[in-house]
């Protein structure tokens, strides 16, 4: 039963793209084109029904900010999709978009939180929009860095306590990513931009290098959903 209402929630939100602004071609056929990569997923204990980063053409390069498009983490098409990569610390897969050639920024982020069939899914983003800037150019392809989601603690509307907001462990796994993106995507170019950032540069409290103690100490013991449906 908890994966057909999950399964129904990251439906009807995938099927809402052209109502949101989701209009960025991220499959884009022109002969410039290049790649992006990145590692999306979840710490162990993490327990998000799915998290998305939202991107588009940077405001600094006549981007249209109407336009943008998303990774998410798990796939919103594929709610059940076995993980790329799985330990006992983290779990993830590596998603490719085919880009415009230009410069683009990540600007904001959901959390989506299930609460059954009958109260509406507790959706966590960012107040304000942040930029976290990045380069495509023909021919390359632009590793954009690992990014493991782990969940801070919040009140719940009884009292317990309840996924809160989202942090982003920033990790650089080049080496790694870039070799299973290759199996989904065999014409990944051969030349790589690394533009890993850094948490300093983003100077946002959602983005981290190490997890901060109290947050790890809540996680241990806790299994995340991807690690229900697949295993250890």
């Amino acid at each position: 039963m908890k994966r057909v209402l999950l399964s129904l929630l990251l439906l009807s939100l995938a099927g809402c793209k052209s109502l949101s602004g989701l209009t960025l071609e991220d499959d884009y056929k022109g002969p410039d084109a290049g790649y992006a990569v990145i590692g999306f997923g979840a710490s162990a204990g993490t327990q998000y029904g799915s998290v998305s980063l939202y991107y588009g053409r940077s405001m600094f390069n006549g981007g249209n900010l109407e336009e943008y498009s998303r990774f998410s983490y798990p796939p919103l098409l594929q709610p059940f999709a076995k993980p790329d990569y799985q330990s006992e610390k983290d779990e993830g897969m590596v998603l490719v978009a085919k880009l415009a050639p230009g410069e683009y920024e990540f600007v904001n982020f959901s959390a989506i939180i299930s609460r059954g069939s009958i109260l509406p899914p507790l959706i966590y983003s960012a107040s304000s929009p942040f930029s976290i800037p990045f380069t495509v150019r023909p021919g390359v392809t632009t590793y954009l860095g690992n990014y493991q989601t782990v969940a801070s603690e919040g009140q719940g509307p009884t009292g317990g306590m309840r996924e809160g907001p989202p942090i982003f462990l920033l990790q650089d796994q080049a080496e790694r990513d870039l070799a299973l993106a290759r199996k989904r995507e065999p014409n990944l170019f051969k030349s790589v931009d690394n533009a890993t950032p850094k948490a300093a540069w983003i100077n946002r409290e959602f983005f981290v290098e190490e997890i901060p103690p109290e947050v790890l100490s809540k996680q241990r013991g806790r299994m995340s959903l991807q690690e229900i449906l697949w295993g250890g």
